[in-house]
């Protein structure tokens, strides 16, 4: 939990779903800034539960209890934590800056950094359960292009055609 992962925008949109919907948020991680983030919550009004560190083989049954996934980071470099929610049939909402959206492709939706703007899409899919099934079943298949198996047949593809000369 870190500033370059922009929560305190997250815990404001939070915030702004919180008062049309009746939604749990959960924020795992930990790092320098939790302290500050769980102050900045209380403060904004969102109620969230921060479970802090998780083992990786812990997280795809937290994915499993959401129903959709949100970072509104500006920085990830690929965005792991993307491909992996979607795998697990999230929708993702993120915003339109770092690998965001051509990690997420059509697996979600892709805001620009306004309040308003991604509250309203997060209580849309919230609400919309053909949407949010349509975004699930989306998610799922954007999710197959960063398979382990699928970069591994690539590199051996591309191994062998630089062997035998062909690339």
């Amino acid at each position: 939990l870190a500033p370059e992962k922009n929560l305190k925008f997250a815990l404001r949109v939070i915030a702004e779903v919180q008062r049309r919907l009746d939604v749990d948020y959960i924020l795992v991680g930990e790092g320098p800034y939790r302290e500050k983030l769980e102050r900045y919550a209380l403060k904004v009004g969102a109620r969230g539960r921060f479970t802090g560190r998780r083992r990786r083989e812990e997280l795809p049954s937290l994915y499993r209890t959401a129903s959709l996934f949100f970072l509104p980071s500006k920085t990830e470099t690929f965005g792991l934590v993307f491909a992996e929610a979607m795998a697990c049939g999230l929708p993702v909402v993120a915003l339109s800056e770092g690998s965001a959206p051509e990690v997420v492709g059509e697996g979600g939706v892709i805001c620009g950094e306004d309040v308003e703007e991604v509250a309203g899409t997060v209580v849309r899919i919230l609400k919309d359960s053909g949407l949010r099934e349509t975004l699930s079943e989306k998610a799922r298949t954007r999710a197959q292009v960063f398979r382990m198996e699928r970069f591994v047949e690539d590199h051996e593809r591309l191994y062998s055609e630089l062997v035998s000369g062909r690339c």
